[in-house]
């Protein structure tokens, strides 16, 4: 029996993805440990529904976790070897955007030196427009595909936003201003977001900064990460 079907009949259809994806990662990249693997599989099927969100025209749409996860399990027992073959195309450029966009780093004070600053600055305005702001990251996350950046995708989207947010609060001076100016002015905010991600390709330098605990090299199991 196929592997994806297998595991499918023992755990959730997401779990049976990371675990598929973990062994496709491992065969790439010999080099790469098994907790390494199924570390980077929890990040890649985040991407990867994204992707099909996007693919299958269902950003935007009623129920479309639930029919995310009909199609997606259609797909799977009824043309399996399509949709592993597509699968693998996708996570073959997914490996090449995880190289030049990722930069591990292995301490605190690596990561706090890197994102800290915009996140503390950030998080007021951010959790006063959480429900416009999760809005805006569903429109904009098709624009971010086309552009091909398909890894890390909700961490990228989240860093546009509050890069955004930090660049408004400099104009404008004033947390209140600015909350006032992405509800009364959506379409100017969203419109400024795709403009950013437009120019994403001419960035290359990393686009996401992850703190990697040194003992998953080792270890028998990888804890779950969120994405």
């Amino acid at each position: 029996m196929q592997s994806l079907l297998r595991w499918y009949y023992y755990s959730d259809l997401s779990r049976a993805l990371c675990y598929f994806i973990a062994d496709l990662l491992t065969k790439k990249d010999q080099d790469l440990s098994r907790p390494e693997s199924y570390l980077m599989s929890q990040v890649a099927v985040t991407d990867y529904l994204n992707y099909l969100r996007v693919r299958w025209g269902l950003i935007g749409k009623r129920y479309s976790d639930y029919k995310l996860l009909h199609r997606l399990e259609n797909e799977i027992y009824y043309r399996y070897t399509e949709f592993t073959e597509d699968l693998e195309n996708w996570l073959d450029f997914w490996l090449v955007k995880w190289r030049q966009r990722v930069k591990l780093v292995f301490t605190d004070e690596e990561l706090e030196r890197a994102t800290a600053e915009i996140h503390a600055v950030t998080e007021n305005v951010v959790s006063r427009l959480r429900s416009e702001l999760e809005l805006v990251k569903e429109r904009l996350l098709p624009h971010l595909i086309r552009v091909l950046e398909i890894c890390f995708t909700n961490v990228i989207l989240d860093g546009l936003v509050r890069t955004e947010l930090r660049t408004l609060l400099d104009e404008f001076g004033s947390e209140d201003e600015v909350v006032e100016f992405v509800r009364r002015r959506k379409r100017k905010f969203f419109r400024r977001l795709v403009e950013k991600v437009r120019r994403l390709p001419q960035v290359r330098e990393p686009l996401v900064i992850l703190r990697v605990d040194t003992r998953i090299l080792c270890a028998e199991s990888t804890p779950e990460v969120l994405t």
